[in-house]
């Protein structure tokens, strides 16, 4: 078990090792300066460094834009101090914390913890949040880039029999801006196809009831849904998998040893725009 504090960013949830997390504050008008070009918070003694959560994480859907109010996580990780500015702070608990599947490499993120309301918090590595956020300008008073924050809005069904590898596949396209469903294994991915419209799948392959290539297999087969492309991430690495992957219509075949989210976000982009 894992003592961690639970935030939230752009509508997901995260845990943080409490070991690390010297004390939360609620920034005041007063405590925000530009120090060396950058946002800064002063709270008496040397000026920390100011990051949001989701822009350390990735494309950010909703960077704040406001500061004043806001909940900061002051970090430390030896020499280095970080405030890391999330949405909300919702909980302190002890938790059970799933790795990430052996061969998957997410930065900042460890494993998943699963709530007892059912829900899963990405388990994040507050080392590896200081550092990316003391190498990610944030400058004043313009927080957002326009650019970055329109959302893309295209639905995409993220399919993985590991809910740790789910959840993290649906808080990265989730904060980049795309609606996605998730679904458990290929039959119920199959299932949700014929409930609503989906522009691209996600899928892994080993999986229980249905793989991601009989899956792919059967919408090729159909009429329906022959043209919506599908992206297969996975742990298969040889060169017989991968020409399968493509012999039964994958559009894309991603190595979860090799899995970046932004590789993924490249991807897709590529594939739907």
């Amino acid at each position: 078990t894992l003592r961690a504090m639970l935030v939230s960013a752009s509508d997901q949830l995260f845990a943080l090792p409490i070991g690390q997390v010297e004390r939360v504050v609620r920034i005041q008008p007063d405590q925000v300066h530009e120090v060396e070009g950058r946002a800064a918070l002063a709270l008496g003694g040397a000026p920390v460094p100011i990051a949001t959560l989701s822009g350390v994480l990735g494309p950010p859907l909703r960077e704040r834009s406001e500061l004043t109010g806001a909940p900061a996580l002051l970090l430390r990780a030896g020499q280095d101090e970080l405030a890391l500015v999330v949405d909300a702070v919702s909980d302190e608990r002890e938790v059970v914390m799933r790795p990430l599947e052996r061969r998957a490499h997410v930065p900042h993120v460890s494993g998943g913890a699963l709530l007892p309301n059912g829900r899963v918090a990405l388990v994040l590595v507050p080392r590896s949040l200081i550092e990316a956020g003391l190498n990610r300008e944030l400058t004043l008073p313009h927080l957002v880039r326009p650019e970055e924050a329109e959302a893309r809005g295209a639905h995409v069904l993220v399919v993985d029999d590991s809910i740790t590898t789910r959840t993290l596949e649906q808080s990265v396209l989730e904060a980049a801006g795309y609606h996605v469903t998730a679904a458990v294994d290929g039959q119920d991915a199959w299932e949700k196809l014929q409930q609503e419209p989906v522009d691209l799948v996600v899928s892994d392959v080993e999986m229980p009831r249905m793989t991601g290539f009989d899956l792919c297999r059967r919408m090729r087969a159909s009429k329906r849904f022959a043209e919506i492309p599908v992206v297969l991430v996975t742990g298969m690495e040889s060169a017989e998998d991968r020409a399968l992957g493509l012999e039964v219509g994958a559009d894309a075949y991603i190595l979860k040893s090799s899995f970046d989210q932004e590789s993924l976000l490249e991807t897709i982009r590529q594939l739907i725009g």
